[in-house]
């Protein structure tokens, strides 16, 4: 005798979108010899990496810009620069590839005036993120901001009147040629994510460098799902209610599928049960927090 179960959105309980819970009907189950398999699982790929409860938002990136006194319509007046550069801490949230993350960084450059645009019409920006596959690493390329502008190049359009805060280039180039450069936190960084240790990039700002990434990057904090059920007593594992692995074989806003070729039956512990709960956790048994719980799963449960 078997029996298939199904779960779907209506069946999650708590936060997290990550604990599904199905009551039996007819008195519940009485489970003697009995066994569980999952027949099929649609669930939706909609985990951040990037989050508060991976603790690894946060970097600081530092721009120079020109020692001066401005008033907020960007001409001479009150002091509201005191220092030779500007730095700007980032606290991300999200599901972020590096190109992304680049991406992020050269936004807030646009929309703070920190680029140029040369003789072609192109929007220069002087600090860059990328992939190097071939040696799986990530690497950050600082250029040197000129102190002069060169030949046929632009300085930011600023807006009028120009925000008292406003430390763009608009303004005007730094005094001193020098690079950018990105710091990593002691806690709560994202360089896990990229593979740097906490520390400051680049050591030297006076010329035009690149920085690589020294540890392994961690571009994914999940990499399969573990799926673990009230129900079964899997003697073999560490924790005992691990009901399969299920691989990631899509990508972030997309569906993970998963139909076993074969039943992988686990054993249930003998005893009566009014309910059964299904949490999915990543590969480490720590917890997901999912956007989405609409999931579509059927169980398979029948004596041996």
């Amino acid at each position: 005798m078997s029996y298939t179960l199904t779960l779907n959105s209506s069946n999650v309980v708590g936060s997290g979108n990550n604990t599904y819970k199905f009551n039996f009907i007819a008195g519940g189950l009485n489970a003697k010899d009995c066994e569980m398999a999952i027949g099929s699982l649609t669930i939706p790929y909609s985990w951040y990496n990037v989050s508060a409860s991976y603790n690894n938002q946060n970097f600081t990136i530092t721009v120079p810009i020109m020692f001066g006194t401005v008033n907020a319509n960007g001409l001479n007046g009150a002091p509201t620069k005191t220092a030779t550069t500007y730095s700007n801490t980032f606290v991300l949230s999200g599901f972020y590839t590096v190109s992304d993350i680049n991406n992020s960084i050269q936004l807030w450059c646009y929309n703070n005036g920190f680029y140029l645009t040369n003789a072609s019409g192109q929007i220069v920006y002087y600090i860059n993120v990328s992939t190097n596959i071939t040696s799986y690493t990530n690497m950050i390329v600082f250029t040197q901001v000129p102190s002069a502008l060169p030949s046929g190049w632009y300085l930011p359009t600023l807006a009028s009147p120009v925000p008292a805060t406003y430390y763009g280039w608009g303004l005007g180039l730094p005094a001193v040629s020098a690079t950018p450069s990105i710091t990593f936190p002691l806690t709560g960084s994202i360089g896990s994510l990229l593979g740097f240790s906490t520390g400051t990039y680049p050591s030297i700002t006076t010329a035009t460098t690149s920085s690589t990434s020294s540890l392994t990057p961690i571009g994914s904090t999940v990499n399969a799902l573990l799926c673990h059920c009230s129900l079964v007593n899997n003697n073999l594992a560490i924790p005992s209610d691990i009901l399969d692995l299920i691989p990631i074989n899509s990508t972030f806003g997309s569906n993970i599928t998963y139909q076993p070729p074969f039943a992988k039956f686990i054993e249930i512990r003998d005893g009566s049960y009014s309910s059964m709960s299904i949490t999915f956790t990543d590969q480490n048994n720590g917890n997901i927090n999912a956007l989405d719980s609409n999931i579509a799963m059927t169980l398979i449960i029948k004596q041996k």
